[in-house]
């Protein structure tokens, strides 16, 4: 690094004459700007590597070689070979940048430059997913931190909930909640429904028998094949599915299916179901007639 040294030294003595050109070939300061325009080529590769990246979701089996079959069709879009183009541009940018910034600033400051603008784009890129995470794909299976996760029809549930016991009683938990256990869908007390209810007056019951004629009935969708067709529940009841949690697989990727998934969470597979269950509101709760005590001996009649 002698040869950097003498060229800082020089640089340093022409700025103090106020050679401005000779600042900007000082190290110190060619390490920021090689920094700023090292990030700036990183952030372009990502967002064309993103459209190429959404281009592998679409052929047959998400390898390079089905990249280049989809190519020499009339399948792919202008820009996802423009995008290409650039990506192949930018890298090239980069790499003979190296050599060209060796020569100017020396090779301590290049390579300190370039640490910079990747330090730089790490913490924007890890900012950035790390708030898609937390926010916008809180309920997404497709991130690697949890799966399965809660979905949207989760709190939905809640909500219908307090909208009922607010039209029926007021707002106060006086609507007795039945629920049907099963527990190799993990609809127990333990499990999801168990703390969405936990200051409900809630009550787990093994057999579809002792739920009949209760006001209201949470099952689980496989109970039946369809939500307009109520179970035997000793009475008239609408049904409305909720799914309560999504899950998906990482096993489903298919060869470089991986580049859109680590920087889009865009997935070939969409994720699917995992814990549904049916609320049944038996018929005079749901057009808010008086509730009055239902036995089956009434029902019966």
């Amino acid at each position: 690094f002698t040869r950097d040294r003498l060229g800082s030294i020089w640089a340093q003595a022409e700025a103090d004459n106020g050679d401005e050109v000779a600042a900007v070939l000082h190290p110190d300061n060619g390490r920021w700007v090689l920094g700023v325009i090292v990030l700036a080529l990183l952030l372009m590769l990502s967002v064309h590597a993103q459209t190429v990246g959404r281009d592998l979701l679409q052929s047959a089996g998400g390898g390079l070689g089905d990249l280049l079959t989809r190519l020499q069709s009339n399948l792919t879009l202008a820009d996802v070979r423009i995008s290409i183009l650039w990506s192949f541009i930018v890298s090239m940018f980069l790499l003979i940048g190296y050599f060209l910034a060796g020569g100017l600033w020396g090779n301590r400051a290049t390579l300190q430059g370039y640490g910079l603008g990747v330090l730089l784009f790490i913490v924007l890129v890890q900012t950035s997913a790390g708030w898609y995470a937390a926010v916008f794909n809180a309920e997404s299976p497709t991130e690697s931190w949890d799966s399965p996760t809660t979905h949207r029809p989760y709190h939905l549930l809640r909500e219908t909930l307090d909208d009922l016991m607010l039209r029926e009683t007021s707002g106060f938990p006086y609507l007795p909640i039945t629920v049907l256990r099963d527990r190799s869908v993990g609809l127990d007390e333990d499990g999801l429904l168990g703390w969405l209810l936990k200051d409900q007056p809630v009550q787990f019951v093994d057999a579809i028998e002792e739920a009949r004629a209760a006001p209201l009935v949470i099952a689980s969708a496989s109970l039946t094949d369809s939500t307009t067709q109520s179970p035997d529940l000793g009475g008239s009841y609408v049904g409305q599915s909720f799914v309560l949690s999504r899950t998906w697989a990482s096993t489903s990727l298919m060869g470089m299916d991986v580049l859109p998934w680590w920087m889009q969470r865009q997935t070939r597979i969409q994720p699917v179901p995992h814990q549904t269950v049916t609320l049944w509101v038996r018929q005079d709760v749901f057009e808010s007639v008086p509730v009055t005590p239902l036995t089956s001996q009434a029902v019966g009649r």
